[in-house]
């Protein structure tokens, strides 16, 4: 914390836990960032508008270590569906027509890494092992996320929209550009 004190000190930022700080349960991530929302979800998951932007932080943690499992997914879930299903009311997403969703983990990466970055079957993607629950890319895709911003694997990667492991890219003859 020492050496992120002169930045923190001047500049607002947004954090959410990811496998670093899941030792004690996640107890000094809980202690050093009260992030909106508190008082409901413990900083692991929040949302908050600024400007055209409605921003979804989301604890994908809860994917992967067994403690949490089942119980500590489906509550998380539970939440984000409410929070899109309020932000895309039509009067909601005419004031605020982005929605970003960061969190730790990916959905999508090339790199081959156990559980966390399966190309077909990555948790936080197509849900829990053998029942395919809460996973959460359906619920992102159906809602209008326009961007989801991921970490963990150490990596750039830049990948076109992608939905169901299909890349959703336009046509040929007019694919996404770059912007200028």
């Amino acid at each position: 914390m020492n050496q992120i004190q002169p930045i923190a000190a001047l500049a607002p930022y947004m954090t959410v836990p990811g496998n670093h700080e899941y030792d004690i349960n996640f107890r000094n991530y809980k202690a050093r960032f009260t992030m909106p929302n508190h008082e409901q979800t413990n900083s692991m998951y929040y949302s908050w508008n600024m400007g055209p932007v409605h921003f979804i932080g989301i604890n994908t943690e809860v994917y992967y270590y067994l403690e949490f499992d089942i119980p500590g997914a489906s509550k998380q879930y539970d939440w984000l569906v409410k929070d899109l299903e309020d932000a895309t009311r039509p009067e909601v997403r005419d004031k605020r027509p982005w929605i970003i969703v960061f969190g730790h983990r990916p959905m999508y990466c090339s790199n081959e890494y156990k559980d966390d970055c399966q190309n077909v079957d990555c948790r936080l993607r197509v849900g829990f092992p053998y029942t395919n629950t809460l996973g959460l890319e359906e619920v992102l895709y159906d809602y209008g996320v326009d961007l989801a911003i991921w970490a963990h694997e150490h990596s750039y990667e830049r990948l076109w929209p992608m939905f169901n492991y299909t890349v959703m890219n336009g046509s040929l003859e007019e694919p996404y550009k770059n912007p200028p």
